[in-house]
């Protein structure tokens, strides 16, 4: 058990280092497909920012069912809607967060723009 604990330690590094090299190219990529298409570049953030959003939105939810459980009598009573509450954003994240993704994936996949843009003239053909 030892020896893969040491292993993980020692590869945490040139992992995290491995998927920013894939994934800063792959956002230019993303970045510049989307001006192809006569987008902002910026759309291909929104994914990440609902992640982000969400994440922010759970930790800002436990903690403050944290809080009022400390101010009620009865704690107990506070886990039926913490838990209709936090299931009803979790299906709302999630639902959102796929829409986007297939949104992103229609206008990565539509033709380039025909005229020039901001990033320069179409490519040849």
């Amino acid at each position: 058990m030892e020896f893969c604990s040491v292993w993980t330690q020692r590869l945490a590094k040139p992992k995290a280092l491995w998927q920013l090299a894939m994934f800063i190219p792959l956002l230019a990529a993303g970045w510049r497909r989307l001006q192809d298409t006569a987008r902002p570049g910026w759309y291909i953030l929104l994914p990440m920012l609902v992640s982000l959003v969400s994440v922010g939105g759970l930790f800002l939810g436990i903690f403050t069912f944290g809080v009022m459980e400390q101010n009620v009598a009865d704690p107990d009573s506070l886990r039926g809607p913490a838990a209709v509450l936090g299931l009803t954003g979790f299906v709302v994240i999630a639902i959102v967060q796929l829409v986007l993704t297939l949104l992103m994936l229609w206008w990565l996949t539509r033709p380039s723009d025909p005229s020039a843009n901001a990033s320069g003239s179409p490519a040849a053909s």
